[in-house]
């Protein structure tokens, strides 16, 4: 598995992990990382618990 994609592994359990705390509420909010090459940012208006790591822009 290369680094972007446990990168974007571990993004998306992270925003699931926020709206399991409640610190996020459904598709609100979002979670990012940085990236020796930029950013991977979960996307707007998309509910974590349906996203795929796939999803993280």
């Amino acid at each position: 598995m290369s680094n972007d994609a446990t990168l974007r592994d571990a993004l998306l359990a992270t925003a699931r992990a926020l709206v399991t705390a409640r610190l996020n509420i459904g598709t609100s909010g979002n979670a990012s990382v940085r990236t020796p090459d930029g950013m991977l940012i979960t996307p707007s208006g998309c509910d974590p618990a349906r996203a795929r790591a796939a999803d993280m822009v």
